[in-house]
C-alpha cells in the first residue's frame, strides 16, 4: 500500500464475494491517512451483523511486481484476520497438486509486523454493507 512517497508492504486477501475493502487500522495510521469514522454495520452472509467505526479513504494499492498499480476506497476496521500468520507459498506450494503451477512470488523480506488487507468488489458506497 502507498499514500504518497510512502509505502508499506501488507498481505493482500481478495474476496470475490465481498463488495468491500477493509484494511487494518494501523496500517491507515502508519501511512498518514487521517478522516472522521462513522459507525457501519457490516451483514455475513450467516446473517451475523457487526457494527463498529470506520472512515472511508481512497490509498494506492501496488503489488511486489508491480504489475498492479492502482487507487482503492476502502474502510478503516479495527483488526483483520486476527492472529493469522504468513503464509510463505513458495515455500509449501509443494504440498499440495493444485498449487503446483501458480507462479507466487517470494518477497525476499521478512515483514516485521503482519499487516492485512481484505479487499473484494467496488460496489457503490454504503453505510450498511453485505459481506459474505
Amino acid at each position: 500500500m502507498k499514500r504518497g512517497k510512502k509505502k508499506l508492504l501488507v498481505n493482500c486477501f481478495f474476496d470475490e464475494g465481498s463488495n468491500t475493502t477493509y484494511v487494518n487500522e494501523g496500517i491507515v495510521e502508519e501511512l498518514g491517512v487521517k478522516g472522521e469514522k462513522e459507525l457501519i454495520t457490516v451483514i455475513f452472509a450467516n446473517d451475523q451483523q457487526v457494527s463498529f467505526p470506520s472512515m472511508t479513504f481512497t490509498i494506492g494499492l501496488e503489488s511486489v511486481d508491480v504489475i498492479v498499480d492502482a487507487k482503492i476506497v476502502a474502510q478503516t476496521s479495527e483488526k483483520i484476520c486476527g492472529g493469522m500468520k504468513v503464509v510463505d507459498w513458495v515455500k509449501i506450494k509443494g504440498k499440495w497438486n493444485q498449487l503446483q503451477d501458480i507462479p507466487f512470488l517470494w518477497i525476499p523480506m521478512k515483514l516485521e509486523n503482519d499487516h492485512y488487507v481484505v479487499a473484494g468488489r467496488p460496489t457503490k458506497s454504503s453505510k450498511q454493507q453485505a459481506v459474505s
